[in-house]
């Protein structure tokens, strides 16, 4: 039997699941986040071993090494950055044959079975990615933390943080954020929150840990973080027009994707995001597919898997 993985290396998490040559998981795991950009070559190595350890626990598989592993890395998108990643898993002998692609790829081929449309990931960070039906690719975003992430988790607790701080200056209205993160921080003062991000080092996931605060809040009628929430949503609709006018795409009929974990807030994210697309892109169905990024890798994996009967 031949055996694959597909990995999805994230900003927070990886993902791994173990796959036949047929397709039928066998084992699924996860590890910690895996942006090198972020956590380091050696970490990233680090979490994407745990994840494949934990599927092949999981999955009660024996396999040492596999046939062929697909990574979808975030900070995979320049060929530079692939030969680092691919350099790095190929020294932990999980794989005969390393493939290293974008997390935005396989997110893509998971989610748009036909092979043209729009993917519009908001999680730690954020990107679009679109195909259009001449196979013609784009992408919009995607520029990391310190440059970019319009729309992401991180943008949306950065705005909260930021946020408390202008209400302490007076530069802004009162909110209920500065209760919520004085709690959540266990602190009494809000200056004190500057020794959490500037000495303790608070890292980006740990920021974008706080956009499920700020859409309850949204939801119950907080007008600043009701604001926060709709800045957030025409950043994302600007990365989805973007890449649909790239490709001329933006008076076609085709879907968007909408994937990762800022989505899962619901209605308070998606209804302004839906409004800011219907604006710029009329005839774009907006989905929320079920199937995990990771199976687009598993799908590139199980492409480039050589048996001795594949034509």
């Amino acid at each position: 039997m031949y055996i694959v993985l597909g990995i999805d290396g994230g900003g927070t998490s990886t993902t791994c699941l173990i796959a036949d040559e047929k397709g039928n998981v066998l084992g699924r795991g996860v590890g910690g986040p895996s942006n090198f950009h972020v956590v380091g070559i050696d970490n990233a190595k680090k979490a994407i071993l745990e994840s494949v350890e934990d599927a092949k626990k999981n999955g009660e598989v024996t396999a040492n090494k596999f046939d062929v592993a697909c990574l979808g890395m975030a900070g995979g998108d320049r060929p530079k950055d692939r030969e680092i990643i691919k350099k790095g898993v190929e020294s932990l002998g999980v794989a005969e044959k390393i493939i290293v692609e974008s997390d935005v790829l396989i997110a893509f081929l998971s989610a748009i079975p036909k092979g043209y449309g729009i993917v519009v990931i908001s999680g730690t960070g954020s990107i679009a990615y679109g195909i259009n039906r001449r196979g013609e690719k784009r992408r919009a975003g995607g520029w990391g933390y310190k440059l970019g992430d319009e729309g992401s988790g991180y943008y949306i607790g950065r705005r909260a943080i930021t946020s408390i701080l202008r209400e302490r200056d007076g530069r802004s209205k009162s909110t209920r954020l500065t209760f919520r993160l004085k709690e959540y921080f266990g602190i009494e003062k809000i200056e004190e929150i500057l020794n959490i991000v500037y000495e303790q080092g608070l890292k980006t996931k740990e920021i974008a840990a706080l956009a499920p605060i700020v859409m309850k809040e949204a939801e119950s009628g907080d007008e600043v973080s009701r604001g926060i929430v709709v800045d957030a949503a025409k950043e994302l609709a600007l990365l989805a027009k973007a890449v649909s006018k790239g490709l001329g795409m933006q008076h076609g009929s085709f879907e968007i994707a909408l994937l990762g974990s800022v989505f899962k807030a619901g209605p308070v994210i998606l209804d302004p995001l839906k409004k800011e697309i219907r604006n710029c892109i009329p005839n774009a169905r907006m989905t929320l597919p079920s199937i995990e990024p990771v199976q687009g890798a598993v799908k590139i994996a199980l492409k480039n898997l050589e048996m001795p009967n594949k034509k």
